[in-house]
């Protein structure tokens, strides 16, 4: 995990596509302690990639109050 000074330092213009902006990096970096926290937690569940993503996108909505994920946006699968 990184820093707060390196997560304010690096380009998150892809993120900014799809996460919801967070003011403050210190609540960024709680966001991304939820997310890689739970990764850990489930790890020896050996779950496919797309449900270990879905669950700690889950946690952090969950703890956070509100989605982590931007619902304004779409997504298209070719």
């Amino acid at each position: 995990m990184k820093p707060p000074r390196l997560i304010q330092a690096g380009d998150g213009s892809i993120g900014e596509r799809i996460f919801v902006k967070e003011a403050q990096v210190e609540n960024k970096v709680q966001q991304i302690a939820y997310h890689e926290l739970t990764q850990a937690f489930v790890a020896y569940l050996r779950l496919p990639a797309w449900l270990n993503e879905g669950l700690a996108r889950l946690t952090v909505d969950r703890f956070t109050g509100h989605p982590m994920v931007r619902e304004d946006i779409e997504i298209s699968i070719n």
